[in-house]
């Protein structure tokens, strides 16, 4: 291989990579509309669910988590169900009581890409949560695919094959062939 060919690949595995730690995510195409009861409402008492209405349809999976008064509470109900544009979080079961709540959500767009967020409602006249903290299960950070670190990984992968095939495809000089 020559001297020129092997520059020039150098430069392609080096503009390769550099693109690729550029470029920006992908960005949901899903938007939070609306959400009943309405962010940072101030309630009689607890809601029996909290709807978040998006912009487009939404698909399975989806997840929820709920914190009171900076305490996670389990959900009797489970995960949240979908209705077209709704996911609904049902707090049926929840036997918390408390001031602040914080209900978050995780769910998969109709053109598969992952939506998060949360909602944040009071309940003034509730006493403050402060009972003891049980050991809550751990529920993971996230999906790999959603890490830059596996876009770095990606792009050393790239540069080190790259610079093995430059390398490794020398052609027999003629000191070689003595």
């Amino acid at each position: 291989m020559s001297a020129a060919c092997r520059r020039f690949l150098s430069v392609l595995a080096l503009a390769s990579a550099m693109v690729l730690m550029l470029a920006p995510g992908a960005n949901a195409h899903a938007a939070l509309v609306g959400v009943d009861p309405e962010e940072g409402a101030q309630l009689d008492a607890m809601p029996e669910q909290v709807t978040f209405t998006f912009s487009e349809d939404m698909r399975e999976p989806a997840f929820a988590s709920v914190v009171v008064d900076g305490r996670p509470v389990s959900l009797p109900a489970g995960d949240p169900t979908i209705d077209g544009a709704d996911v609904i979080v049902d707090l049926a079961g929840v036997t918390t009581e408390g001031r602040d709540w914080t209900v978050s959500y995780r769910v998969v767009s109709a053109d598969g890409h992952t939506v998060e967020g949360s909602t944040n409602f009071t309940i003034p006249s509730a006493d403050v949560n402060d009972e003891p903290i049980a050991s809550a299960e751990d529920e993971g950070s996230g999906s790999i695919w959603s890490s830059p670190w596996l876009w770095v990984a990606a792009v050393v992968v790239l540069a080190v094959l790259a610079l093995l095939l430059v390398r490794g495809r020398r052609a027999p000089s003629s000191n070689d062939a003595a």
